[in-house]
């Protein structure tokens, strides 16, 4: 005798083959079942035999006025049914799941970004999707990177001059760096204000390997110049503090002063001539498959950060499409 179906070794043809067993049951009658099918008779008759060879024994017997199940058949209709609900209720499910996605999503990012960002993503978060849980996590860029490459977080913002091609990083947006001073200071009064004019200003900023710190070395060292930094200050506050109050000069973006500057605490001029730009990267643990509610705030993330730009409220570039 042969054994069983097993749902292990079930494809599509079996299920339909279970579908069209129950459905003949219902009606009594290959043809009229045949016909609701949308099947050919002797394409339906073939699927019950082959199921009866599968099965060890006849489902039905064949009278004048159709079919009637055999004890065989009675036996096994109740958990045939059983089974093709609980298929049923597993796509509903699976579809309820995609529906609503749910669960923890930990995103880190730089503390300037999140100034920005933490707010926006909150509120979209509590109105779209209540289910999700995000944690935000700032470090670093170098430690973000690293924290996705340890998995301890699902998505990364970080700053960097190039991506990560093979981890499928993507690039949301690129700033420029401004020349922040005192204010007063003739050297950031105007607009913009050459490269060439920055090397040998005392700099305060963030030591090493903070990646402000890695892009200006490499802007200067790549321009064959060197910086000048009397004082290393890792916290940007501080170090916006120190150049209102103290004098000397930072590189920042437009957004980490943004505020400063509508106090009239500093002054900043936009670096030309080259102009120093550097892009801010969006990442997702390759090492592990991402959840869909990490997709879904990794796709959220990015229109916000495009929004925010486009209302005005983040001093960036949206990439060209393409480019």
């Amino acid at each position: 005798m042969k054994s069983a179906v097993r749902l292990s070794d079930r494809s599509s043809d079996s299920v339909r083959k279970l579908a069209s067993f129950v459905h003949i049951s219902e009606t009594g009658s290959l043809s009229r079942s045949a016909a609701a099918l949308n099947i050919a008779h002797s394409g339906l008759s073939r699927q019950i035999h082959e199921l009866e060879d599968r099965f060890g024994g006849k489902l039905f017997h064949r009278t004048g006025r159709g079919v009637v199940l055999t004890e065989l058949g009675k036996l096994l209709l109740p958990k045939v049914r059983k089974i093709l609900e609980g298929l049923d209720q597993l796509e509903l499910d699976a579809h309820a799941f995609n529906a609503t996605p749910l669960g923890s999503v930990q995103v880190g990012l730089p503390a300037s970004v999140a100034e920005r960002l933490a707010g926006p993503l909150f509120d979209f978060t509590r109105k779209h999707h209540p289910q999700i849980h995000i944690r935000l996590v700032e470090g670093l860029s170098g430690s973000i990177e690293e924290l996705l490459l340890e998995e301890r977080i699902e998505l990364g913002l970080f700053f960097a001059k190039h991506p990560n091609v093979s981890r499928g990083d993507r690039v949301l947006c690129s700033d420029a760096l401004y020349l922040v001073g005192p204010i007063g200071d003739q050297l950031t009064m105007t607009d913009t204000i050459d490269f060439s004019r920055v090397p040998g200003l005392p700099l305060i900023l963030p030591g090493l390997p903070h990646s402000l710190r890695t892009f200006v070395e490499e802007a200067f060292a790549a321009n064959g110049k060197r910086l000048t930094v009397p004082l290393e200050v890792d916290s940007m506050s501080t170090m916006r503090t120190m150049v209102a109050t103290q004098g000397g000069y930072t590189i920042s973006s437009y957004d980490s002063v943004a505020r400063d500057l509508a106090a009239c605490r500093l002054q900043a001029s936009r670096i030309v001539s080259p102009e120093l730009t550097r892009s801010l990267f969006l990442a997702k643990n390759r090492r592990r498959p991402i959840s869909r509610a990490a997709e879904l705030i990794s796709g959220a993330i990015e229109e916000l950060v495009h929004e925010l730009i486009r209302g005005g409220h983040w001093h960036a570039n949206i990439p060209v499409a393409g480019g």
